[in-house]
This record gives C-alpha cells, structure tokens and sequence, in this order.
C-alpha cells in the first residue's frame, strides 16, 4: 500500500472551489481507476490556503497507470490547477496504518 502525498496552495478567495474540485476529481479516480483506495483533503489551521491531500493506492504502479490514462486529463482537473498551485508530489510506502 502507497500514499500519495499532494501540496497545494489555493488561490486568496479559490478555496471553496479547490475543495469541491478536489472532491469531484478523487471521486472520479476512486471509481474508475483500479488500485485506488480513496484520499482525505487536508486544510492548513495557520495558513488556510494550505492543502495537503493524501491518496491511498495499491502499488506505485497502480498510481502510474492512472497518471498515465485519460482520467487525470479531466476537466475538473484543469480547473483545479487553475485555482490551486501544487507545491509537490510525494509517493509514500505505508508502513503502519494506525487508523480505526
């Protein structure tokens, strides 16, 4: 199991829309992209434009093949990135869940 670790900063006055967007585009890759497990979008408490999104996936080559189909071309995702910059991407091996 993998987590994808994604940084955002939405633009002054984009957050709302950042969220919903964010929303839309994970429920999208969660149903039609095998080997995805779902994310949580994460919100800064300083720094309220701060975002970071954690998608859970099988395998690193799970999280490839979607990165390489046609789902991340989505028109949600375009406007995503136009309200948000990424700051970075970080693919991560799950170690221990200590979730219930």
């Amino acid at each position: 199991m993998i987590r994808v670790l994604y940084q955002f900063k939405a633009k002054a006055g984009q957050e709302q829309k950042f969220e919903q967007l964010w929303e839309t585009v994970s429920n999208t890759i969660r149903a039609k992209c095998p080997g995805a497990r779902g994310s949580v979008l994460l919100r800064g408490v300083d720094d309220l434009s701060h975002y970071i999104g954690v998608a859970r996936w099988d395998s690193p080559d799970s999280w490839r093949k979607m990165r390489q189909s046609d789902v991340p071309n989505l028109e949600e995702t375009e406007e995503l990135v136009a309200v948000a910059q990424v700051l970075s991407v970080e693919i991560t091996y799950e170690v221990k869940s200590l979730e219930s």
